[in-house]
């Protein structure tokens, strides 16, 4: 297997962890987001450090920001 499809396969795997692991409330999603949007490494809604797209990734408990900045 190649290096790209291991890549895949591990942000695949980590999705299906965070997604798994169920939703925070509304309000920390918003609170997120919010810093998200303010971020030097966001755009056109994804994180140029993740590449993730923030709009979803915000809703999941077990994820967290690649710089930290969210701090829950």
């Amino acid at each position: 297997m190649n290096d790209w499809m291991e890549v895949k396969l591990q942000q695949i795997k980590s999705m299906g962890e965070a997604v798994a692991s169920g939703f925070v409330p509304d309000d920390i999603a918003e609170k997120r987001y919010s810093v998200c949007l303010k971020c030097d490494y966001f755009k056109n809604k994804k994180c140029k450090l993740c590449s993730c797209y923030m709009p979803a990734k915000v809703l999941f408990k077990t994820v967290e920001c690649p710089k930290n900045y969210w701090g829950d």
